[in-house]
């Protein structure tokens, strides 16, 4: 049996009683727990009393308790300081997080159909953490991402949490589906959140970081200066460079300057390093004199490419006979093949 509390502040409450609100950290944290063997089929209990509390198997968000040799996971009493690890200093663990802290490697290694021992699961653990549960935790306990002085330029409401909260009954809503229906759905869409971050960190991101880090790992046969890295195929490499030199500890002496990468076309690019990830200033640019000559290529390049169009156009049109009289699409004058396109 697992019990969750809906209603996070507020302590006068009954059992399922209508109102009662959820929000999106207990409902990834339901999830989570949902997909190991030995909760699969475990009953949800949403409630606040505390003898039904007392006889749960996991307790979630409620109870005022955080012991997990004892499955109590909450994060509501004041002297609650529990964090992911050292690294993240500003975000204390909502229901979401501890659940993933104490089970997350074993819910990944469900969905990737991974071994508890395979070592690129702590890699996979800790991506995951940052790139999706601490959002869950960061909004339930109003932590934000930037300084409160600075107003955002923009609304966005399309995130996960207000998502879930856009589940719930409106407040001038007098007919609406069971509170535990409105919280299964929760449960399903946090969990599509989930499932789709930790395949796309196992599937897709791993598999580019090994490439990465391979080629730095090999870049002194490349160059003796070792700061230029050759990927054997192109791949997101920005992120993982990164993070690659932290790991290695390189000094900034040693830095990468130039990424040589095949493009689709079998083509082979070079592109100077980024002095950050999303940064347009490079750390060393590529001679003025290249990139005018590049881009006076792609300009003439493109240029001819219009004017080869044109021709074959042309040459389609003549060796045809002036079938436009029987069949107006086949050979039609300019202006009423405008026309038509307009309609």
């Amino acid at each position: 049996m697992l019990s969750v509390d809906p209603i996070l502040h507020t302590s006068v409450l009954s059992l399922n009683a209508i109102g009662i609100s959820f929000h999106a950290d207990e409902s990834l944290a339901i999830f989570m727990l949902k997909q190991l063997d030995e909760y699969k089929d475990a009953e949800v209990i949403r409630t606040r009393d505390p003898e039904v509390i007392a006889k749960g198997d996991v307790v979630v968000d409620v109870g005022a308790v955080y012991d997990p040799a004892r499955n109590l996971f909450d994060h509501h009493q004041r002297e609650f300081t529990e964090t992911f690890s050292p690294k993240h200093t500003v975000t204390k663990l909502s229901s979401a997080g501890l659940v993933y802290k104490h089970f997350g490697k074993s819910v990944i290694c469900k969905v990737l159909g991974w071994e508890e021992s395979d070592h690129r699961l702590d890699i996979v653990y800790n991506k995951v953490y940052t790139d999706l549960v601490e959002g869950f935790d960061a909004i339930d306990n109003g932590v934000s991402q930037y300084p409160a002085s600075l107003a955002p330029a923009y609304i966005n409401k399309t995130g996960i949490s207000a998502r879930v909260a856009r589940l719930q009954p409106a407040w001038n809503e007098t007919e609406h589906l069971p509170i535990d229906e409105l919280f299964e759905n929760a449960i399903r869409i946090t969990g599509e959140e989930f499932i789709a971050a930790v395949t796309y960190v196992g599937k897709s991101w791993l598999p580019a970081r090994d490439i990465v880090l391979n080629a730095v790992k090999s870049r002194f046969d490349v160059d003796p200066s070792g700061r230029i890295i050759c990927l054997e195929t192109f791949c997101p490499w920005k992120e993982h460079l990164y993070l690659i030199e932290q790991e290695l500890g390189l000094a900034e002496n040693e830095l990468p300057l130039y990424m040589l990468y095949p493009d689709t076309a079998a083509q082979w690019r070079i592109q100077a390093v980024p002095i950050s990830p999303d940064s347009f200033s490079s750390r060393k640019a590529l001679p003025e004199q290249w990139r005018v000559s590049f881009f006076l290529f792609i300009h003439v390049f493109h240029r001819c490419y219009l004017i080869l169009i044109a021709i074959r156009v042309f040459a389609m049109m003549i060796s045809r006979p002036c079938a436009a009289f029987l069949d107006a699409r086949s050979c039609m004058p300019l202006a009423s093949l405008a026309a038509t396109r307009t309609r």
